[in-house]
Formats: C-alpha cells, sequence, structure tokens
C-alpha cells in the first residue's frame, strides 16, 4: 500500500490543524508521498505542518490562493498512482483509505467516490439528507463497489445538477480517490470558482470511469453556500454553461450507438427543463434587487414568476422520479 499521494490545501488553517493532524496520524505511514500546498497563509500554518508531520517522503509548496488551481498545482507534483485531497476539517479512517484503493484498483477506474459523515461546524452530525453518493448507492441497491456507465453517471451528474442546485455525485473530494494520470491529464477548471469539481464531472462525463462503494468512513464538514452567493447574473450563467456542457455530453454518448436512449432522452429534458427554471429564477431575483421590482414582485408578476416555477419545478420532480425508474431497471 504505497500508491497513494495526498496533497493537502491550506489557507490560514491553523486554527483546525490539531484535529485534522490527529486523524492524518492514523494513516500516514499507509502513504507514498504527501505535498503540502499553502496559499499565503499568515498565521503559522506552515510551520505547525512542518512541526506535525513525519513523513519522509513530504513537500511543501506555495500558490497563490485559488481552491483549483491549488489542488491542481498539488496533484500535478504528486508521483503515485493514486491521489487523496485531504482538505483541513475533513477526515479519514485508515481502514477506508485501503478500501478506496482496493476498490479502485479492482474496478481499474479513473475516481472512486464513498458517501462521506456530514458534520456541523460544532463536531455534531448534521440530520441524514442523503449525499449523492448515499442516494445512488440507496437507488441502486449497492452492497459493494461498483463502476457506473457513462450514460448513469451522466444522468445523475445532470440531476444533481438541476434538481438539487448545483450539486454533483462527487461530493465530497475528501471521501474520494482519484488516478494521478487521469487528474493531472485533465485537471480541475478553474474558471467556474468553487464550482470547479461540478463542471470537471460535466464536462468528462463520457470518457471518465467512475467508481463509487456505498461504504462510509470518511467526514465532511459543512462549509458556507458558495454557490448561494454568487450575483443572480452569475448563477444564471453557471446553469447555462452546465447545460451546455451536458448537451455536449449527451451528444458524444448518442454516437457511440448507445442502448440506454431512454435516459439520455430523461436527462436531456431535465436538462432543458433545469435551464429554463434557472432563467424563472434569475427574473425572479433580480425583481428583489430594486424598491421597484420588489413591490412588482409582490404583485402580479411576482406571482407569474413563481407559479412559472412551481410548475417547472414539478416538472423536475416528474422527471427525476421516471429517470430513477429508468436508472435502477439498468
Amino acid at each position: 500500500m504505497n500508491r497513494i499521494g495526498v496533497v493537502i490545501p491550506t489557507r490560514n488553517s491553523a486554527e483546525r490543524l490539531s484535529m485534522h493532524l490527529d486523524s492524518m496520524d492514523t494513516w500516514l505511514d499507509a502513504v507514498a508521498q504527501v505535498v503540502v500546498v499553502d496559499s499565503e497563509s499568515i498565521d503559522g500554518t506552515e510551520d505547525i505542518l512542518r512541526e506535525r508531520i513525519k513523513h519522509p517522503n513530504l513537500k511543501f509548496l506555495r500558490h497563490p490562493p485559488g481552491l483549483y488551481p491549488s489542488w491542481n498545482y498539488g496533484l500535478h507534483h504528486l508521483e503515485t498512482e493514486w491521489a487523496y485531497v485531504s482538505t483541513i476539517g475533513d477526515t479519514i479512517s485508515r481502514s477506508h483509505l485501503l478500501h478506496l484503493a482496493a476498490a479502485a484498483d479492482t474496478l481499474e477506474c479513473d475516481l472512486i467516490c464513498s458517501p462521506p459523515q456530514i458534520l456541523r461546524s460544532d463536531g455534531s452530525e448534521a440530520p441524514r439528507g442523503g449525499t449523492p453518493s448515499q442516494t445512488i448507492s440507496e437507488e441502486l441497491g449497492l452492497q459493494n463497489a461498483t463502476v457506473l456507465t457513462s450514460e448513469s453517471l451522466l444522468a445523475y451528474a445532470v440531476r444533481f445538477a438541476f434538481v438539487h442546485g448545483m450539486n454533483t455525485p462527487i461530493g465530497s473530494s475528501a471521501s474520494n480517490l482519484y488516478r494521478c494520470e487521469f487528474i493531472k491529464r485533465i485537471p480541475f477548471p478553474s474558471q467556474y470558482g468553487s464550482a470547479g469539481d461540478f463542471f470537471w464531472l460535466l464536462e468528462n462525463a463520457a470518457k471518465v470511469r467512475f467508481g463509487i462503494t456505498p461504504r462510509q468512513g470518511s467526514t465532511f464538514l459543512l462549509h458556507p453556500n458558495q454557490h448561494a452567493q454568487a450575483s443572480p447574473d452569475r448563477k444564471l450563467e453557471l446553469a447555462r454553461l452546465a447545460a451546455k456542457a451536458a448537451r455536449a455530453q449527451i451528444a458524444q454518448l448518442r454516437l457511440t450507438d448507445s442502448k440506454s436512449a431512454k435516459v439520455l432522452d430523461l436527462t436531456t429534458s431535465i436538462c432543458d427543463i433545469g435551464e429554463l427554471t434557472a432563467l424563472v429564477q434569475h427574473e425572479l431575483e433580480v425583481l428583489k434587487t430594486s424598491l421597484f421590482g420588489k413591490l412588482k414582485s409582490a404583485g402580479p408578476r411576482g406571482w407569474k414568476i413563481r407559479s412559472e416555477k412551481k410548475q417547472l419545478r414539478a416538472q423536475l420532480k416528474d422527471l427525476e422520479s421516471n429517470l430513477t425508474l429508468a436508472l435502477s431497471q439498468g
């Protein structure tokens, strides 16, 4: 078990390092390489890491702030077969890390995902709402790790994008393993801000061999919803870009003489209705940005927009039910 490399991205993380490093100590000897990528920390983060991490193949790098550019920089310096991104505050057990590596080897996948336990910032467990990987595992009745077909993967990616608010089957990267060769060749895009992993999967669903295991052995610390902080125009732009990426992947899969025409048809419909829903939501949010608009949103114009949004959401839920049934039938 000497083929896993770990990237630890940090920026002013000193306050949360102690518990994170305690968890890392349980599996540190099982990995072949550790790369720390720090982004202009001024709180002693790097000093703490240099003192605490004891590993024969440890490298410290510095990179300007930027979530996915920093990840890509660290991943580029790994010389191992598998990559694990150890984001501060998110943990994984030794047994689960070994399980992911063994399953990924057996399945020969480019990425293997697993459902994390979701924790609040105070360390308490959040209500079980079903992470994407957990939802997929339960709906497919998975007992063991498996590989999703490209059609199924794209269907889930589009479903979580447009029915569940810019979510992705990737979930938390601190619960996953990536094949180094693949993630170096196709790195995370940086032009989408915090939605880099979301778009990475949408843009590559037809080519990535996506593994998933129902087993749980990691935690994910809830962070503020960065997507919700985007402006109405930016959210609409991201929705349109997501729809464009999904349609490109759908077109590519249709060329392969797919036997999953029904799944692709439903996926296309979710993409179309999802984009319309984003447009209506944008109109509603723009109305609320001015006093005059707020008055209009409370009147007939606002009622009409909300009614249209409600109808579109109902269509999305119906399409989701039909897609879930089609996927469960194989």
